[in-house]
């Protein structure tokens, strides 16, 4: 299978899961967990937007290009950052997204020029900086509209983790948050693609 066929499979079987949706699955979701009987992950900003960011959301796939982690264990999370492209020939052609990362990576090996380069460098090097939806400037995309954005990999969710093609799930109208598809919701299709991307990275 291709990666466009990969992904609307992704999709279709997503869509099955919607209607079947109980409490137990929301608090999955939502990051709804006990941690030596204390309650964690409800008093976050966007906890109350995820509800609705797992019914109405679209899976697509993003770039994770870097990203900052410790240690890999179900107690810490870390977080990452990503490019998303809302055009379909990001994703028949995925390499488009490593030559705005090569960019990317001279951009920040040069010293910037101006403040709005500066802006950017920060945002880019910035172990907190959380970038949310942010346009990237067209002379590092090729003058194609690409988002550069962070999230977290939530352990919860996720048995193992590399950097590359990921599939996300998002809403530009319901929040500014971007969720990594948790493995519950993978195809077996995709986990044999994950697998492989996995081993080739060994």
């Amino acid at each position: 299978m291709n990666l466009k066929e990969l992904l609307e499979e992704l999709r279709e079987k997503y869509k099955s899961y919607i209607p079947l949706f109980t409490k137990e699955d929301e608090d999955y979701q939502c990051l709804k967990t006990y941690r030596k009987g204390r309650l964690h992950g409800i008093f976050t900003r966007d906890y109350y937007k995820r509800k609705r960011l797992f019914k109405e959301g679209i899976i697509t796939l993003g770039y994770i290009f870097k990203s900052y982690q410790s240690s890999f264990n179900s107690e810490e999370d870390f977080p990452v950052w990503l490019l998303w492209a809302p055009k379909s020939k990001f994703i028949d052609n995925p390499n488009l997204y490593l030559e705005i990362v090569n960019k990317i990576n001279e951009f920040i090996d040069s010293k910037p020029k101006n403040r709005k380069e500066r802006h950017l460098y920060n945002i880019l090097v910035g172990e907190l900086s959380e970038p949310k939806y942010i346009e990237l400037p067209l002379e590092l995309t090729n003058n194609e509209l690409v988002y550069l954005s962070s999230t977290y990999v939530r352990q919860t969710h996720t048995s193992s983790f590399t950097l590359g093609l990921t599939p996300l799930i998002l809403s530009l109208t319901l929040t500014k948050e971007i969720m990594i598809l948790p493995d519950a919701y993978l195809t077996s299709n995709w986990k044999k693609y994950k697998e492989k991307k996995e081993n080739e990275n060994d």
